[in-house]
């Protein structure tokens, strides 16, 4: 059964965030007006509601401090996982990334996040959140360990709106 708001599961976690890290083969600045129009021009003029989206991530970006770093997704993520974080959980998230890669790449992409997965303890557990194509849909999913497997959270629009989320999902 799918619902138009989140379970409330997800509103009742408080969170701390310690850092946040991205990587991109091509980074944009967003803190840079060039960097504002590039992503800007990525998107059809008619899109209002997906301009309007545009404009209130690129506001939250240029409030928070986001390190995005030039690099390919595996090789970057190879160092990010090496080591466990005790006392910290590790969010890996992604969207729309794996069509990018080629077979091997999306194998080798899914395999080191289940080795580091195979690693992950109660005191310093990983997450991987995704928000991909799966089966003609656009589906966020998530995988944590130590868990017990993926759980669809919600389909989606390729460009988010509308959002079903599955009701019982958490």
């Amino acid at each position: 059964m799918y619902v138009d708001t989140p379970p409330a599961a997800l509103a009742d976690v408080g969170v701390d965030v310690v850092e946040r890290l991205g990587c991109d083969l091509s980074p944009v600045d967003v803190s840079s007006e060039d960097g504002e129009l590039t992503l800007r021009s990525y998107v059809w003029p008619d899109q209002l509601d997906r301009i309007e989206r545009l404009r209130s991530a690129i506001r939250i970006a240029r409030a928070m401090s986001v390190r995005v770093e030039q690099a390919g997704a595996i090789d970057w993520l190879k160092q990010r996982l090496a080591a466990a974080r005790p006392g910290t959980a590790t969010v890996v998230f992604h969207s729309i990334v794996l069509s990018y890669f080629d077979t091997a790449g999306r194998r080798e992409f899914e395999r080191l996040l289940a080795d580091a997965g195979e690693l992950a303890t109660a005191a310093a557990p990983l997450a991987w959140l995704s928000l991909e194509r799966h089966d003609g849909r656009f589906e966020v999913r998530l995988r944590i360990w130590p868990g017990d497997g993926e759980r669809l959270l919600a389909v989606t629009g390729g460009h988010g709106p509308p959002v079903r989320w599955l009701a019982d999902a958490l």
